[in-house]
């Protein structure tokens, strides 16, 4: 029995596929009223998933060389089967790390980015500043040079 026709049994609408069941053929009353009656304890679960034939099992390696060993075996394992034979692995601790990596270059980026615009900005503040400190200082650095200082002893001075 399909989970479609125990949840319209359920449901009362009574539209599973004519043929598919014994209970495709009775009207919405009829389907209430017997269909429940006729869905074994058995059926029910199936439905739900409560089968003899696992869909998933759950492996927990103590450390990482067992975990490859672990991979290694369901590789060899899968080699030349079907894919409907095939048993799929899903790395949790390596998608997680992998998730994690990214987002960490992510944040290293941002990083950067606001570590190059700083560097630019804090650049040309500086030479803003020597700008204007060379421009308030000219009638100083005028007499400096009038009175024989050379352009080191100036430098030195501002």
């Amino acid at each position: 029995m399909t989970s479609q026709v125990l949840s319209e049994v359920v449901t009362g609408s009574g539209a599973a596929g004519v043929g598919s069941s014994p209970l495709g053929m009775m009207g919405q009353g009829e389907s209430m009223a017997r269909g429940t009656a006729s869905v074994t304890k058995e059926e029910a679960l199936a439905s739900l998933g409560a089968t003899d034939i696992p869909t998933s099992v759950s492996l927990y390696p103590i450390d990482f060389s067992a975990k490859e060993s672990v991979v290694a075996y369901l590789d060899k394992w899968n080699e030349g089967r079907d894919t409907n034979d095939q048993v799929m692995d899903t790395d949790l601790a390596a998608i997680v790390t992998n998730i994690s990596g990214s987002i960490m270059d992510g944040i290293t980026l941002v990083i950067i980015a606001f570590a190059a615009i700083s560097l630019v900005v804090s650049l040309i503040m500086i030479a803003i500043i020597t700008y204007i400190s060379v421009m308030e200082r000219t009638k100083e650095i005028g007499v400096f040079r009038a009175l024989g200082a050379r352009k080191k002893d100036i430098t030195t001075g501002i």
